[in-house]
């Protein structure tokens, strides 16, 4: 099985194969990233990834029977091939914050300070309509309990308060209202 791990340090040159992923257009810094990927033969190798929008973030996901892993670096993120060691997309989604990887369908859920989306098995980014008529801010998953991914949001210019009455139905891709 493979496996990823964030490490702290930049890895030591010529230990390892290290590929870069640098952002699609001009740099805004240099601040990186660095995953260690362990593949199931025991090989490890280093990918960088530079950050774009915010310092110090950093969220990974990995769908281990389709060999990709999503990386988001600096709310930048993309989706790689662990074993040819390849990006195969940038996510054009603007300042990500949280991604999840559902197994069962292959699918990775990707949220933004005011939005949702998924990622299909063919790497279509597909954004999900939210149900709400009220303005809110920074989308966070929480937990997975029978099929359902449940977020947090807060309202903005409330002292913080939180909102987590809504969840991904992860069969079928829709936000639903939580019954508790």
């Amino acid at each position: 099985m493979t496996k990823l791990e964030k490490v702290n340090t930049i890895p030591v040159s010529g230990e390892s194969e290290e590929v870069i992923f640098d952002l699609p257009d001009s740099c805004q810094g240099q601040e990186w990233n660095f995953v260690k990927f362990t593949l199931p033969d025991d090989i490890n190798w280093y990918g960088h990834f530079r950050e774009k929008y915010f310092k110090g973030s950093f969220c990974q996901a990995v769908l281990p029977e389709k060999g990709i892993a999503c990386i988001v670096s600096g709310g930048h993120g993309i989706i790689i091939d662990i074993l040819k060691r390849e990006k195969l997309i940038d996510i054009d989604i603007p300042r990500i914050v949280d991604i999840y990887a559902d197994n069962e369908t292959n699918t990775f859920y990707v949220s933004n300070w005011q939005s949702l989306h998924f990622i299909d098995e063919k790497l279509s980014v597909i954004k999900m309509p939210i149900p709400v008529t009220f303005t809110f801010d920074g989308i966070l998953f929480k937990k997975v309990n029978r099929r359902k991914l449940y977020f947090e949001f807060e309202y903005p210019n409330t002292a913080y308060v939180k909102n987590h009455d809504y969840y991904i139905d992860l069969d079928t891709k829709e936000i639903k209202k939580s019954n508790l």
